[in-house]
């Protein structure tokens, strides 16, 4: 049904550009981690639509749109940004560990600067 509703919006005159869009988003917040290959496969997608154009693209979009349809789905990504975003905005503030800092920068840390010359 996925093929079904691709092709009813691209019949529709639904812009490639803006479904190419939504497939790239899609991939991160609901297949995620659970299938490494569906970002790539998305964003492959809109670069065809690009690149090619219609009425070719449509097969480009069909092949993200069966792997996504097929894909083992993950909101850990999805999940996980948004928890990190509402801490932020709650006031949460956490320092840089010292072994993080940068030694090289005069904002980076109060430990001796190493230098790498």
């Amino acid at each position: 049904s996925a093929l079904f509703w691709l092709a009813r919006m691209l019949e529709a005159g639904d812009d490639p550009r803006f479904v190419a869009r939504r497939l790239i988003v899609f991939a991160s917040e609901d297949v995620g981690l659970a299938d490494p290959t569906a970002l790539t496969i998305a964003t492959s997608a809109a670069t065809a639509v690009e690149h090619v154009g219609m009425p070719e693209a449509r097969y480009n979009l069909a092949h993200a749109v069966m792997h996504l349809a097929n894909a083992p789905k993950s909101r850990a990504v999805t999940d996980a940004i948004t928890a990190a975003r509402e801490s932020l905005l709650g006031g949460a503030s956490i320092e840089v560990p010292e072994h993080l800092r940068d030694g090289n920068s005069p904002h980076g840390s109060i430990i001796p600067a190493r230098r790498y010359d």
